[in-house]
Formats: structure tokens, sequence, C-alpha cells
């Protein structure tokens, strides 16, 4: 038997020492009176540290199938047992973590030595360390450069599982420092990013797997609701500049293990290691990973690294306080590792998100900063996905480019299948120069991969009833609201498809409460006086018209003068168009094509309404 296949001999923790080959357990050298099933329990634990194990597997490791036992109970009174010898508890865990349902985890720092005496997962422990809860959960990781892969565990009991699916589910911090959570969520990210660029697997997108962060569902709940095949859990501990990973990939219909891995690093290599651990699953489900250009590393110091994750964080937090704070982290990274690519790439996606979703800023304003910033990731390292998608958003509503704008996003899907965000913008593309079908087909296929996702799910409703499934789109829009009800999206769209009914009543009450829980967000008072003007509420239509004109920023120019033409304000109308060519929000690219539309009969004539149509690029014509 080799030495990776052999088991641990020692198993160090705290003050504790577990000789493993004779079966005793030491606290600070001197024997502790426990053995049988509870000391069986600790070994199978400690030697998985940061790993859940589930009661299953206990069951199966600790009671040979023709055994005729209470398992729960006789389980519950071993586990009882072994954390009153550790001096552990329950409700706050030093060693033994429990996963309601499920299993249980080893939270503490293991060395552990094999019988050659070699320790592989060595995590060093000062002489001065308090071994408080909070100490313990503060993971010292070791020196130097690149430590040794920690240790690897594989189920092989099923070798024709097929594994086509998977989602990446929030990784758990095993720190106690109060900045760790970003590190954990970059971490997850950038594991979920590596997984989506295998064409042959499909992955559920971050946004879909975040509910379950601590979740108490089971694994085969859980992949049943996100439709995949398996799920990658993981903890991250970290110290400094080092950062220890564990993974493991599980079955999502027998919630078994089929493989796990421990990793140690410097914090400067954790992307490098993702792309790893993306690798070897792909081997261990059995799928090619096609290998893209070699790029040369560029080197990261781990407190850019630091700056970047946190900048993520923020990032994907939406509020205009967190883009700010994204920038301002960005900016610092980039000035400790201007080489590297994946800064540039999150700069243009903060001014990109800013500058259209949220309206922070103008197009005018964000979307060069966006497109400088995609360009150079892209010149650094051309096989990212989302600069493609940036560049293409902005040659599509602010250049007018069309076709630069297609070729952008199929490269971006090319590059990530899995890539929600490309097949939303695609799909967006598509519906506006009136290629409905096949619109609907780019909704669908980011809805499949991000199938929790807000954005996915109401994205898909408006394609629904852009395609006039009127009745469809209402049913795909209620589904969503309940899978969010502190979202405001799906009443606001409700609102049009009711509105196109004639459902005035229910378009009101629904675009209503869309403003109210908005807090006033532009697209949600767009849908109401839309709904009022429908409804024949023409007075509190310009009232509320009136106070979404003040707006300095948060407000979209285009829709403004639409409202004012359907209340029969021409000359307001015009003025709001003419702002529109100035400020160029995202659907005024398409101004050539919408200027055919009814609305504008009453201002076709007016040498100012010529002036428009040729301020919307010719090429956005369908």
């Amino acid at each position: 038997m080799s030495e990776s296949e052999t088991g641990p001999h020692r198993l160090k923790f705290g003050v504790f020492d577990l000789d493993v080959s004779a079966g005793e357990l030491l606290k600070a050298g001197r024997r502790i009176a426990i053995a049988g099933q509870p000391l069986k329990v600790l070994e199978i634990l400690a030697s998985r540290p940061g790993i859940l194990v589930t009661r299953a597997e206990l069951q199966r490791e600790l009671w040979a199938d023709d055994t005729v036992v209470d398992f729960e109970q006789n389980l519950n009174s071993a586990v009882r047992r072994l954390r009153d010898a550790l001096g552990d508890s329950a409700e706050t865990p030093i060693f033994i973590e429990t996963l309601p349902r499920r299993g249980y985890r080893f939270v503490a720092p293991v060395e552990i030595e094999r019988a050659t005496n070699q320790a592989v997962a060595d995590v060093p422990r000062s002489q001065s360390r308090n071994w408080t809860n909070a100490a313990l959960l503060t993971i010292g990781l070791g020196c130097g450069v690149l430590a040794a892969l920690a240790w690897s565990w594989a189920d092989r009991s099923n070798p024709g599982r097929q594994v086509r699916s998977i989602a990446v589910l929030p990784f758990v911090s095993l720190s106690s420092e109060p900045d760790h959570e970003f590190l954990v969520d970059g971490v997850t990210e950038a594991l979920t990013k590596e997984l989506s660029s295998i064409a042959a697997l499909r992955v559920t997108s971050r946004t879909s797997t975040l509910p379950y962060r601590g979740t108490i569902k089971t694994i085969p709940q859980v992949t049943s609701e996100l439709g995949v095949d398996a799920v990658i859990e993981g903890s991250v501990q970290s110290e400094g500049d080092r950062i220890r990973v564990t993974v493991q990939l599980i079955d999502g219909t027998t919630d078994s293990h089929l493989w796990a891995n421990a990793y140690e690093r410097r914090l400067d290599g954790v992307l490098d290691l993702q792309a790893d651990i993306a690798r070897t699953i792909a081997g261990e489900i059995r799928i090619t990973v096609t290998p893209l250009p070699e790029q040369a590393a560029a080197a990261v110091s781990p407190e850019a690294m630091r700056l970047y994750l946190r900048g993520q964080y923020h990032l994907n937090r939406h509020t205009r306080a967190d883009f700010l704070q994204a920038l301002e982290c960005f900016d610092q990274a980039l000035a400790l590792a201007p080489a590297y690519a994946p800064i540039y790439e999150s700069i243009a996606l903060a001014w990109e998100e800013q500058s259209s979703w949220h309206s922070f800023v103008t197009p005018r304003e964000g979307f060069p900063r966006a497109k400088a910033a995609a360009q150079q990731a892209l010149a650094l390292d051309p096989a990212l996905s989302n600069p493609y998608v940036t560049l293409a958003f902005v040659a599509e509503t602010l250049e007018g480019d069309g076709e630069a704008a297609e070729r952008g996003y199929q490269k971006a899907l090319e590059l990530n299948p899995s890539n929600a965000r490309a097949a939303r913008h695609y799909a967006l593309y598509l519906r506006r120069r009136g290629r409905f079908d096949a619109s609907l087909q780019q909704a669908r296929r980011a809805r499949d991969v991000d199938p929790m996702s807000l954005e996915a799910n109401v994205e898909y409703g408006v394609q629904l009833m852009g395609n006039g499934m009127i009745d469809e789109s209402i049913a795909q829009l209620e589904r969503t609201r309940l899978l969010h009800p502190d979202q405001f999206d799906p009443h606001t769209h409700l609102s049009e498809a009711y509105v196109i009914q004639r459902r005035f009543p229910q378009a009101l009450a629904a675009a209503r409460t869309g403003v109210e829980m908005s807090k006033g967000n532009a697209h949600a008072v767009n849908a109401l006086i839309s709904a009022l003007i429908a409804a024949g509420d023409t007075e509190e239509a310009r009232k509320q018209l009136e106070d979404l004109e003040r707006r300095p920023v948060q407000r979209d120019a285009l829709a403004i003068a639409t409202l004012r033409l359907q209340l029969g304000d021409t000359e307001l109308g015009l003025n709001w168009l003419e702002r529109a060519c100035q400020e160029r929000p995202p659907q005024f690219a398409y101004f050539a094509a919408m200027a055919r539309q009814p609305i504008y009969d009453p201002i076709r004539q007016n040498p100012r309404f010529a002036l428009l149509s040729q301020c919307a690029s010719p090429q956005q014509t369908p």
C-alpha cells in the first residue's frame, strides 16, 4: 500500500493527540478514558478536518451491514460522550460542529502524521497561543511558498455515476477574523468561474447558490431545487498570508462523497488554486477540459489579493456606496499588481453596472471607463469571458455597433457556456432586434444556469411577455415573486403584463407595491406612471412624473420622454428625447427602430425629431 493510501498514524489538535494505531487519546500527554465508537468517530472526523461527514457515512463505517442497532441513538450517544471527553459543546463547538439532519464537521486545525512520521496536514501552533474557541478558529497555516497537498480521498464505489451539472455552494469560514467573509466569498466565486469555463459542464451561477449559505436542507433537496447532479462544498481557513481550502464533491442523489481534497497555499496563489481544483474535479467526473492558451502569471502580492477580493465583495452588494468602495479597493490593488487582469475585469463590471441597471452615473460617463477597463483585461488575459460581455454591451448601446455586439456576446458564451450574465445580455440584444424566438432561447438558457437568480427569472418572464405569451409571463413572474418575496422587480413587471391585459386594478396594485418595496426605483416609478395613464388617472401620473423629472440621476430620459408623449405633452417629450440623445441610456441605441411606433406620430414631422433620429445609429435598425 502506498503512503497516500495509508491511514493517519497520529492526529494532533489543540492539546490533544490521538494515536490511531494504539487506540488512545492523550490530553497534554495524559491518557483520556475513551474508547470504542466515540474514539472511532473522532478518528473519522479529525482525519477529514473542515469536511462534512454525513450520518450515512458514519453508519457505514461504524456498523456492518448485518448489524442490528438503533443507529440514531447509538451515534448521538457516541458523539455526546466524545464531546464530554474533549470538553466540547454542541452550541459553541471548538472541535465538532453539528450540521442538523446531515452530519458532523471537525472545525479545529489538525496535524496529521502518517505511519512514515511525515506530517501531511501540518497546521503549526504557536507555543504562546491561547486555545480558546476564537483562537482555534483563527488557523495558522504554516510557512513556505507552497505547502504540499494536505490529503485526498475519493469514493470509487459508484464509477458509473455521470455528473454533467454542478453547483458550488457557499464555502464555510473557519476563521474568526471579522474581515474573513470577503475572502471566503472570493474563493467560492473564483471556483465557480473556473468550473464554468468547462464547456461540457453546466455550472449553476453564484447568485443561485447564495441562498443556500448555512442551509439545513439535505443535499438531495438542494440538487433537486437547483437541477444539478452534484454539489461542491468547502471551507476556508486563513491566517496572515496563508490560506487552507478544503473541498468536497457530493453526489446529489445519494448524498455521498465522490471526492474530497485539502490544499494549502499563500494567499497570492488562491486563484491559481481554483484552476487546479477545477481540473481535478473535471478528472474525477470524467469530463475532458479543453486547454486554453497559457498566460504568463502576473505577480500578485497577498495584500493585492486581499484588496481584490474585498473589492469583489463590495461589487456584489450593488449599492452606490459599495460600488465606490469596490472601485477604491480595485485601484489600490492595481497599484500593487498592475498586470493582474481580473482587477480590470471587475472595474469594467463596476462601471457598467453603475451606468446601466442602477443609473448611479450616466452611460456617457461610465461606459467609456467600462470599455477601457475591459480592453485592458483582455489584453492581459484573452480567456476571460466577462470583459467580452462589457465590450459587447457598450458597442450595442453606446456605439451603435450591433454586429460587434453580437460577436462579443457569442465569444463570451464560447469561453464560458455557463455565463448567465452573457446569456441575459444576449437575450436583451436579440429581443431589441426583433429576433424573439432566439431571445427567448437565451433567456431560458440563463434561467437554467441560474435557476434561483432574480435577474434570470425576471428576464425570462419579460421575454415571454415580449413574445406575446402574457399568461405564461404572469405565471413565471408570480413564481419569481414567491421565490424572491423581498424584491420589487417581479411586481413591476407584473404590472406591465396586467396593463397589456387591461386588468388595471391589478396593474396599479402591483406597480404601487414595486414602488414601495424599491423605495422609488426609477423603473418601478415608470411602471406605475404607465399603469396610471392606462387606467385614465392622468393627474396622479403627471404628479409622479414631475417628481421623477427632478432627479439628477437614477432616472431614464428616454422612458420619461415616452411617458410625456403618452400624456400628450409633445414639447416636453421632445425635450426629454434630446436629453436622452445626450445621456445615451441603453435603450436609446434602438431609437431609430422605436421611432416607427405610433406614439411618435404627433412629433414625426417636427424638424427636431428628424435630428433625433440621426442621433441613433442606423446600424441598430432591425
